[in-house]
């Protein structure tokens, strides 16, 4: 679903730069393509909050919760 969603308007370096954090929060390099995905179709506020939620709630699986909440975002915006 989070394919439906149209690109932001950012520069490609901006992208490039919100998935390097997103990668150093969640140390999760296998999922570089979705998260550059994420980067470039949702707004960086939602996922630098959905991060924020991720470092306060010290889950055992950081990449899953943050995936389940994009994933909430995409479905409340679809």
């Amino acid at each position: 679903m989070l394919h439906e969603l149209p690109n932001i308007e950012q520069p490609s370096e901006e992208t490039r730069l919100i998935t390097d954090d997103i990668l150093a929060a969640l140390g999760d390099q296998h999922s570089q393509p979705f998260y550059a995905l994420v980067a470039a179709k949702v707004p960086e506020s939602v996922i630098r909050q959905k991060l924020s939620e991720i470092k306060q709630g010290k889950t055992r699986s950081p990449a899953k919760v943050f995936t389940s909440g994009i994933k909430a975002y995409v479905t409340a915006v679809l």
